[in-house]
């Protein structure tokens, strides 16, 4: 039912905060449709990553997402990434920003909605400077992720759950 996604979508949260396994095939179901401007969606990104990892920095489940995934799962995925302070191994941040190197402005960016970098920028003021300056300085002049990046590369994350 549409007129509840508001709760939908806290429950699905909440699945993945317990990180109930029985949930997976329900997240796939709704990740398959990969619906571009969905809250449902971006709530069960997140979700499907906290239940998928292998542990608190596993990030293939993130990569899956974001190489096929619309606006809402990159999102979703991005912020697992800053809320959870995940710190993935130096070969999957590498495969991370390679990917989103690889994805248009109009596949990033949507009137009312929250970019996914935003996510993905603060989650990197954790993450090796040495692997992320260069993507990061390309947002220095970036009015809409300029604050993100700075903070970033002063060590301090900007996105919390």
């Amino acid at each position: 039912d549409i007129r509840t996604w508001e709760t939908q979508t806290e429950m699905i949260l909440a699945l993945g905060k317990i990180c109930y396994q029985k949930a997976t095939f329900d997240l796939e179901k709704i990740l398959e449709q990969n619906k571009e401007h969905d809250a449902i969606t971006i709530a069960a990104a997140l979700s499907y990553v906290r239940i998928n990892r292998k542990h608190q920095n596993h990030a293939m489940p993130v990569i899956k997402l974001i190489q096929s995934g619309e606006l809402s799962i990159l999102t979703g995925a991005t912020s697992a990434l800053a809320y959870d302070d995940m710190i993935p191994s130096d070969e999957e941040i590498i495969e991370i920003i390679r990917i989103f190197d690889t994805k248009s402005e109009e596949k990033l960016v949507f009137r009312g909605m929250i970019d996914p970098r935003s996510y993905l920028i603060s989650a990197m003021s954790k993450w090796k400077k040495n692997l992320t300056t260069d993507y990061l300085n390309k947002y220095l002049e970036a009015p809409r992720l300029k604050e993100f990046a700075i903070a970033a590369l002063k060590g301090e994350k900007s996105r919390y759950e």
